[in-house]
């Protein structure tokens, strides 16, 4: 299981999988029925990463927290993710979920962490990834609805925007080391390495709990249709050369990563 060896090492997190979906033409009204619709591709991109060296693949599912679907829709979604993942019989892999909407009630989005929370249960799943949370409170949420129908499921909970967040936050976010469910906590989508470094220096003066650094390429702009991110390469690898120096980190990639990419940080 993750929960053994994250931590002892540093694994490797695949990378974007709407970077790579907007590749293959795919709309982002397309990314929640991808699984169905397009269902090559993205299994192509799921073995593109894995090709590329990455330990741990993330499901197709990120969108589910956010599209307006009846809940038995998202099942079947996340039920048909989960197996495109598991056909390719990673190392590892996680139920990748994002924040639900904050304009949706707390009852409907507890309905909505919850299916998916069953789903991953369903599919002998052990552990969830709560990524790209901007709202600590809303992580914790999150934390309590999936404890609440799967509380022996692992969870790495993942924040955003550091720069948004108070000391205080921060603080509470790395308090998350006493939940019983957390076995990891994560940063994601983020292109400031500075910032992270600094949480880090921070964090291990008083704990040696796991870190999953998930870095972004910055914001992107278009140009003839094409993403262009900010971010060079080197100065990206360069900054993952300075975070792997911290202990018991494990990296991935967010918006802007690609096989590619992840190869070569299989190489620092």
């Amino acid at each position: 299981m993750l929960s053994e060896v994250i931590g002892t090492h540093c694994l490797i997190f695949d990378g974007a999988m709407g970077t790579e979906c907007l590749k293959k033409g795919l709309s982002y009204q397309e990314f929640s029925q991808s699984v169905m619709s397009h269902t090559e591709d993205i299994v192509n991109i799921h073995q593109s990463y894995l090709n590329a060296g990455a330990n741990v693949l993330k499901t197709h599912t990120f969108s589910l927290s956010l599209d307006d679907l009846p809940e038995e829709e998202i099942h079947q979604l996340g039920i048909r993710a989960c197996g495109l993942v598991k056909g390719l019989h990673p190392d590892f892999w996680v139920y990748d979920m994002s924040p639900a909407p904050l304009g949706w009630d707390k009852e409907k989005r507890r309905q909505r962490y919850q299916t998916q929370a069953k789903v991953a249960l369903e599919e002998d799943c052990h552990q969830i990834l709560l990524e790209t949370f901007y709202d600590l409170r809303e992580l914790k949420y999150a934390l309590n609805c999936v404890e609440e129908v799967a509380p022996a499921i692992d969870v790495i909970a993942s924040i955003t925007n550091l720069e948004d967040l108070t000391v205080a936050e921060i603080e509470q976010f790395g308090n998350l080391v006493n939940r019983k469910q957390v076995i990891a906590l994560g940063i994601n989508c983020v292109s400031d390495f500075n910032q992270v470094k600094s949480f880090l220096e921070s964090f291990r003066q008083v704990s040696d709990f796991p870190v999953v650094i998930s870095p972004n390429k910055g914001i992107p702009t278009k140009d003839d249709e094409r993403l262009i991110y900010p971010v060079r390469d080197m100065e990206y690898l360069e900054g993952i050369a300075q975070i792997q120096k911290f202990s018991h980190v494990s990296i991935g990639g967010c918006c802007g990563t690609t096989p590619d990419m992840i190869y070569k940080i299989t190489q620092i």
